[in-house]
């Protein structure tokens, strides 16, 4: 299985670099920070939020192909920072 290599500013007291799942996690995480016009030329990519008490909660399942292990994963959508963050 070929190894995925990308650059990240999360956590910046941690390496820069990510591979693999943590760069598949760093990745939709951003996508999902990406406030709707925010994205230069798709102005109708990115998210609305609309209001909630304390935010949203996503789990989901994860595989990368051709794995046949899920982990895991929990991503929590505050509704007054506006931002999405790892559980």
């Amino acid at each position: 299985m070929p190894t995925f290599i990308g650059f990240s500013t999360i956590d910046q007291n941690k390496k820069f670099t990510a591979v693999d799942f943590d760069l598949i996690k760093i990745d939709l995480l951003n996508a999902f920070n990406i406030r709707q016009g925010e994205l230069v030329g798709r102005p109708g990519y990115g998210m609305q939020m609309f209001p909630q008490e304390n935010g949203i909660l996503i789990q989901l399942g994860l595989a990368v192909v051709p794995s046949t292990t899920a982990q895991q994963l929990s991503i929590f959508f505050d509704q007054q920072q506006r931002i999405a963050t790892y559980v």
